[in-house]
């Protein structure tokens, strides 16, 4: 699925397939990629919350929000260690990301009951 970022002096068109994660940054937000890459585009978090969640059909949207900074594509989740309060990614170039123990417990929570045996709405990664 891809959605249209418009600026003044550009239009870019971005793969969401391959986002990892979005980032805020002030009135900013960070895209990693699978590959590494790092785009930072003029736009609060909540803006592309919004734009992606419209772009995919209802309720079919890999990413999901954890607390006020960070917007994750589950597909690419590896691991969730709440001890550590640690997310790592199953792409090789991106660094593990540190999240506040409570959203690390609810994360873990969420993806164990999405991906449990039985589960009709289990996705293969």
């Amino acid at each position: 699925m891809k959605i249209c970022i418009n600026s003044r002096d550009e239009l870019r068109l971005i793969d969401m397939d391959s986002v990892v994660y979005l980032k805020a940054s002030g009135n900013y937000s960070d895209f990693f990629y699978a590959n590494g890459y790092v785009r930072t585009e003029l736009s609060c978090l909540s803006d592309f919350e919004q734009l992606i969640s419209s772009a995919f059909p209802a309720g079919t949207s890999p990413f999901i929000r954890l607390g006020r900074s960070l917007l994750v594509n589950i597909g690419y989740v590896a691991s969730v260690n709440v001890n550590k309060q640690q997310l790592s990614f199953s792409v090789v170039p991106l660094s593990p990301v540190r999240l506040p123990r409570a959203v690390a417990r609810d994360l873990k929570q969420f993806l164990s009951g999405k991906y449990e045996l039985g589960n009709s709405d289990i996705k293969t990664l």
